[in-house]
């Protein structure tokens, strides 16, 4: 049996199957709350938003209200079929129905229970899967699983009331799969709700994206981020709180991984080691990259790749609109300076798509990790010496 794709485990109240609350995007749910009030509510939803700002976990809470919903009205039409009690103590049947003001509930909820147990019939969640012979999650979600989306929504209910389908993340359908979920698309299943989230809805089909109402949450101000963390690890520094938080870019699933595989130390030493460019110290990239060279640390390795990226987007950002990114580690902002003056808008796009390009490709092929990090480092130090080869 295929391990969890998540790294958490099954418990863990930061899995979006788990999680209780959403922080800052109360303006989303809102706008689904008042689509269920209102009768009219669109068949697919497409959540979008940067990487862990909450994007799943409002799926989950949109699939658990709907399902409560659900199983309130199966129990009212009961009623009905029933007649008054015996003992005049029916609770009165609405006509009408009030907006309601949240997604909330409880985590000891049974129902919320049974779902993150995924032991609801009227709901799935669609994500990459495991291959078996590579022992190792596949790079994007096929058509087999979009298949049974069909027969999920093909075949009888096994409860009453809706059938929602999750689909985690929607632009890592690859082309068959894709244009198998547009078929559904195209004809919806009565009260049926397909959620698709996804981190860069341009990689959709426009035909799926113009068949969705569309959601967009947005990054949220340090202090939510610092919110999140702080409850998430009581015993946390403040001055860390606040360092995860920018690092995080706004997006509080982030900063909490970032704080479970040492991120933030990562960082630091990442930019100490700019902090000497240009003319790095060879041995001291070696050092650095050969931490990041074996299989265990794969989940280490792709939070350096991103870190790097990330730090280049800060050079593109300020070159281009003269953004200027809050210092996360002391004397930052003097290297970025350093590194602006080096070289022109032109350039660091340049520079920050070959970077990309590379660890994508070290992915696809399985280049050396020690290697390819060292590369990115010595592209890091060209540019600070106002070279860059294309």
């Amino acid at each position: 049996m295929a391990p969890r794709q998540t790294a958490v485990p099954d418990h863990d109240p930061l899995d979006p199957r788990h999680a209780e609350h959403l922080v800052g995007h109360e303006q989303a749910e809102r706008a689904f709350l008042d689509a269920f009030a209102s009768r009219r509510m669109h068949h697919a939803w497409l959540i979008t938003g940067p990487k862990g700002v909450g994007k799943a976990t409002l799926a989950w809470r949109i699939a658990r209200y709907l399902l409560r919903e659900s199983q309130k009205q199966a129990g009212q039409a009961q009623q009905q079929a029933m007649g008054p009690s015996l003992f005049g103590d029916d609770e009165p049947i609405k006509e009408g129905q009030e907006p309601a003001q949240s997604l909330e509930m409880a985590a000891d909820d049974p129902l919320f229970q049974r779902i993150a147990k995924g032991g609801h019939g009227n709901l799935m969640c669609i994500e990459r899967g495991w291959d078996e012979r590579k022992k190792q999650w596949r790079g994007d979600i096929l058509v087999d699983d979009v298949r049974k989306v069909q027969a999920f929504f093909g075949r009888t209910a096994s409860e009453d009331g809706w059938r929602v389908c999750i689909v985690d993340s929607a632009d890592e359908l690859n082309r068959n799969a894709a244009n198998a979920l547009l078929k559904i698309l195209e004809e919806p299943p009565e009260k049926g709700l397909l959620l698709l989230v996804a981190h860069a809805p341009g990689r959709l089909l426009p035909t799926i994206r113009s068949r969705c109402r569309k959601v967009a949450l947005q990054p949220l101000p340090d202090t939510g981020v610092e919110a999140v963390l702080q409850k998430a690890f009581p015993d946390m520094d403040p001055s860390d709180s606040l360092a995860l938080a920018r690092l995080a870019q706004g997006a509080p699933g982030r900063a909490v991984s970032l704080a479970q595989g040492k991120g933030l130390a990562h960082y630091r030493d990442l930019v100490a080691l700019l902090k000497t460019m240009p003319g790095i110290s060879i041995p001291d990239a070696y050092k650095f990259a050969g931490r990041f060279a074996l299989k265990s640390a794969d989940a280490d390795y792709k939070t350096v790749t991103a870190l790097l990226l990330m730090w280049v987007e800060t050079m593109v950002r300020a070159a281009g609109i003269g953004e200027t990114a809050l210092e996360i580690v002391e004397g930052e902002a003097a290297i970025r300076q350093r590194f602006i003056s080096a070289l022109g808008l032109d350039r660091w796009v340049e520079l920050w798509e070959k970077m990309g390009r590379l660890i994508m490709r070290a992915d696809a092929v399985h280049l050396d990790r020690k290697q390819v990090l060292i590369s990115l480092l010595m592209m890091l130090d060209d540019a600070a010496q106002g070279r860059f080869s294309a």
